[in-house]
Formats: structure tokens, sequence, C-alpha cells
């Protein structure tokens, strides 16, 4: 999965696309979030995101939960675990039930 900055003209009074953008201060912009099969060179899905309401966390959650093949690896750049599919709190959850033993 990968995230790219797409630049648009100010629609109006429509400031959902005006928002923080990595390369520093504010524009107006789309989020592009794709998921690309490296094997087949294809892009496979997309979430586009007004710049407003950019969140890499929540457009890669919407990526995967829309993949029905079972045997995909997920790869990101910098991207943070979200709680609900982190390794590192099933583990905590799973000692915590076996302390209680």
């Amino acid at each position: 999965m990968d995230g790219s900055e797409l630049r648009v003209s100010p629609d109006g009074n429509d400031l959902s696309t005006y928002g923080g953008s990595k390369k520093g201060g504010k524009r107006h912009y789309f989020h592009a979030n794709m998921l690309y099969d490296v094997l087949n060179h294809t892009c496979v899905d997309m979430v586009l995101q007004p710049g407003s309401e950019k969140n890499e966390d929540s457009a890669f959650l919407d990526l995967a939960e829309r993949v029905e093949d079972p045997n995909v690896i997920y790869t990101c750049e910098r991207i943070r675990m979200p709680h609900d599919i982190s390794p590192a709190r099933s583990i905590r959850k799973t000692l915590r039930h076996s302390n209680q033993r």
C-alpha cells in the first residue's frame, strides 16, 4: 500500500479537500491510497480521501477488509498498526489470560 497526494483546484466553498500536506503547509488535494499487486504489477484497489480527512491507517484497514484472497502479504511504509490488528495486543491478551489461572 502506498499513498500519493493529488493536488486539485478549490471547489467553491467546499473545504473538504483543504488540509495539511506532507510537503508542509496547507493546500487543496485528495490523498490516494493504493493497494498494489507487486507480482502482477497492477493497482488492485484504491481509497481516495479528501485532504482534510487523510488517514492512511483507516485507508489500509478499508483496503485490507475488501481483499478476499487469504494469501496476501501487506507491506506498508511508516504505517502504525491499529490496536485491533496489532500482534503485540494479541500477545498481551494471551499473557493476561494465562496469568489469571
